[in-house]
């Protein structure tokens, strides 16, 4: 039976995974085979769903993990705190900015959706980071067991 660390660490490889494929297939194909507006609407539908999963994903891997490392070294380690990284990035990188994307859509903001979009890729790009390094530092928990 998977300890709750190994639990934690399929979790975060199955989240870096989302996001990999959300970013390098999903997205640009919608972009490649779809007229512009119809795959911007996809697209926006691909990472609303995504945002929902990472909050979701981020917290079940960090009560996870946490379970496994026990309460005595549950402070501020990466394990720890990685989570808390991505669930930040998804919640500034989608749910803040998504209202700020469509008011720069329809040119009412002082900046061009352009910039706003490269913002929320920034957020993006953070957070897979931040799960990348999650998973890595769960794997070197694991082995070391």
């Amino acid at each position: 039976m998977p300890t709750a660390r190994r639990l934690a660490l399929i979790v975060a490889v199955g989240w870096l995974g989302m996001l990999l494929a959300l970013a390098f297939l999903a997205a640009p194909s919608a972009f490649a085979v779809l007229p512009r507006e119809q795959a911007g609407l996809l697209a926006a539908r691909l990472f609303q769903q995504e945002a929902w999963a990472s909050l979701a994903l981020g917290v079940g891997v960090w009560l996870l993990q946490r379970r496994g490392v026990g309460a005595l070294r549950a402070g501020w380690q990466a394990e720890n705190v990685l989570p808390g990284i991505a669930v930040l990035c998804t919640v500034l990188g989608y749910f803040a900015l998504q209202p700020v994307l469509e008011s720069a859509r329809a040119g009412q903001t002082a900046w061009s959706f352009a910039a706003w979009h490269g913002i929320s890729m920034l957020f993006f790009a953070v957070k897979g980071i931040a799960v990348s390094l999650l998973g890595w530092r769960l794997s070197n928990a694991v082995q070391s067991r």
